[in-house]
């Protein structure tokens, strides 16, 4: 496909980078030429090239490795901006969702876990997954449910259950759970080495940390989950407006 002529160069130029990647020339993982060899190649300045390659590391097309080059990545994936559950952001991002469950376990939750889920005593439901998008690793899941709401509908909860099906679906299908607010934090760090394995990271490669707490209309906890995030292949985009609260004699400061 030929870029539109009246596009600026840069954005002409960006237009046949992503036909590059699109076409397999660029292939997903490989360094890409130099932007002395692109600004040969196509005869413009090396700075067009610069423009046209970071809009696409920008847009998570590209990936700059130090030491190695830009690398062709993956863009990344948006969640929708509501309560919605990792298959839904999937879906609405053209991926196929899926689950590998690495630990279903009935015990007695940690401290922390507690109180968030709101019970002192007794066992609670323990879950560990990988979650995938097109057959590929993309978060880690860390997650506790607290037994009043699963507890009677133990055979839904298990490793081969799970492997085929949305956590959030199974609560309101099964358990009768309504899923009504969530508290969410979001951070970065480095993954760990055995987090780094199951996620295929590079070396160095920071990640997303979600923790969400979610809660019924009677705000019982019904799920409280660590999510582990690729950095890469994840990011949030939040859309804020001026409260029109604010004093007047605020807003000119």
């Amino acid at each position: 496909m030929q870029p539109d002529s009246r596009l600026p160069l840069y954005q002409r130029l960006k237009e046949t980078f992503l036909d590059q990647i699109s076409s397999g020339t660029w292939k997903l993982g490989s360094t890409i030429p130099s932007e002395l060899e692109i600004a040969a190649n196509f005869n413009v300045s090396r700075a067009t090239v610069r423009q046209a390659i970071l809009d696409l590391v920008h847009a998570g097309y590209l990936w700059r490795v130090q030491g190695k080059g830009t690398v062709v990545t993956e863009p990344k994936i948006e969640p929708l901006a509501a309560l919605t559950s990792f298959s839904e952001n999937m879906k609405a991002a053209g991926i196929t969702p899926g689950w590998r469950t690495l630990l279903v376990e009935w015990k007695y939750p940690t401290k922390q876990a507690k109180e968030r889920l709101q019970q002192p005593d007794g066992h609670a439901l323990y879950v560990e997954r990988l979650l995938l998008g097109d057959d590929r690793p993309l978060a880690l899941q860390k997650a506790w449910y607290p037994s009043r709401l699963v507890d009677l509908q133990k055979d839904f909860f298990t490793k081969e259950y799970l492997d085929h099906h949305s956590i959030y679906e199974t609560l309101q299908t099964k358990c009768g759970a309504v899923l009504h607010t969530a508290e969410e934090t979001i951070d970065v760090g480095m993954p760990n080495r055995v987090q780094a394995k199951l996620l295929n990271l590079r070396k160095g490669q920071p990640v997303m940390l979600i923790h969400r707490d979610t809660f019924d209309p009677f705000q019982r906890i019904i799920e409280s989950v660590e999510l582990v995030f690729r950095s890469d292949r994840y990011r949030y985009r939040l859309t804020l407006a001026r409260s029109p609260l604010i004093p007047e004699t605020q807003r000119r400061r």
